[in-house]
């Protein structure tokens, strides 16, 4: 028994943690700068998703790039390099 609610932990904790919301995802591919950074925050932090910088860097840049100010702090704040000077 102890072994049957041990998988079920895991497995459960592995598909909580495999993916963004769907909706959010639909809105970040469409553009949006805001659900971008958002996207980028969860694969930063870990939360809902596996941590992932790599991947939350590209979705901060999407976002920065289309001029949104927190994305380019987060950029500035990873790289170490001046907010100004991030895309």
């Amino acid at each position: 028994m102890k072994i049957w609610i041990v998988c079920l932990i895991l497995v459960s904790i592995s598909l909580v943690r495999s993916q963004v919301p769907g909706d959010l995802q639909k809105i970040a591919d469409q553009g949006d700068a805001t659900a971008q950074y958002s996207i980028g925050d969860m694969y930063y932090e870990g939360q809902g998703v596996t941590k992932d910088p790599a991947q939350a860097m590209q979705w901060y840049k999407k976002a920065a790039d289309q001029g949104n100010s927190d994305a380019k702090a987060k950029i500035a704040q990873i790289t170490n390099a001046p907010a100004s000077a991030a895309p």
